[in-house]
């Protein structure tokens, strides 16, 4: 092809036909940047295509990331719910002689647990240096908003309860008037016990009905209570952003 073009300009410059030359010479340039041209927009089409593929995987993957934080946030919820209803009904009990030595001891355990967001993929996309998803610049929007404003919220609300939980523990673990039996709980082996079971009963009623250790429940049942509708707070906002990436990935 090149030699052809060559030829034409060759023969005009002979013939001195040098004002068709100057037109062909034009023409000629005007083709090459319409090549050029056109494979600038042919190779920005195909990465714009291969970067909305991207997108796409990554979505798909923060959807299922998305899916396991609804799920475990349940959980979480429910065991949140559960440690404030025992609370309760502690407070409430006026004959905590009806309740066996071992109800007593879950219903004041000092329970707490930490379950981070989901969030794999999102440092992936971190991770590899993306800015954000093209093609789905909304979308990332309330996705960085997820990982980033709302997962400070909720973690830090489950390390408040965490570090005080742990400073309930510090009491119940090494009080001088009961003898607990945390590690039979959590390892299923008996160890002998200096009390007997009705003393360790009378023991823990008395300690549960002290001022010092109602106002520990209490509190304990106001940070529960909070952290339950903190957990599921997050979760409905996990569901919102699940439901707006489908919605997307359908599109």
């Amino acid at each position: 092809m090149l030699r052809f073009f060559r030829q034409i300009r060759q023969r005009l410059l002979t013939e001195n036909k040098f004002s068709k030359y100057l037109l062909y010479a034009v023409g000629e340039i005007l083709l090459v940047v319409i090549g050029i041209l056109i494979a600038l927009y042919v190779d920005s089409k195909q990465t714009e295509y291969q970067e909305r593929l991207m997108s796409y995987d990554l979505l798909r993957n923060i959807k299922s990331d998305l899916q396991q934080d609804t799920t475990n946030l349940q959980e979480l919820a429910d065991v949140y719910k559960q440690i404030h209803k025992d609370r309760l009904v502690l407070l409430r009990n006026d004959d905590l002689d009806n309740m066996d030595v071992d109800s007593l001891m879950y219903a004041v355990m000092p329970f707490y647990r930490i379950v981070h967001l989901t969030d794999q993929s999102f440092q992936k996309i971190k991770s590899i240096g993306v800015m954000n998803l093209p093609g789905f610049e909304e979308i990332y929007d309330k996705i960085n908003i997820y990982y980033t404003k709302d997962n400070e919220f909720y973690a830090n609300r489950i390390a408040w309860d965490s570090e005080l939980s742990l400073k309930e523990a510090e009491f119940w673990y090494y009080t001088d008037n009961f003898e607990h039996f945390y590690y039979e709980v959590f390892f299923k082996e008996q160890l002998p016990s200096k009390q007997t079971s009705a003393t360790r009963k009378e023991s823990l009623i008395e300690l549960v009905n002290s001022t010092k250790v109602r106002n520990m429940l209490r509190t304990s049942a106001f940070r529960k209570r909070f952290v339950f509708e903190d957990v599921l707070l997050t979760k409905s906002k996990a569901i919102q952003l699940l439901s707006s990436i489908e919605e997307v990935l359908e599109n």
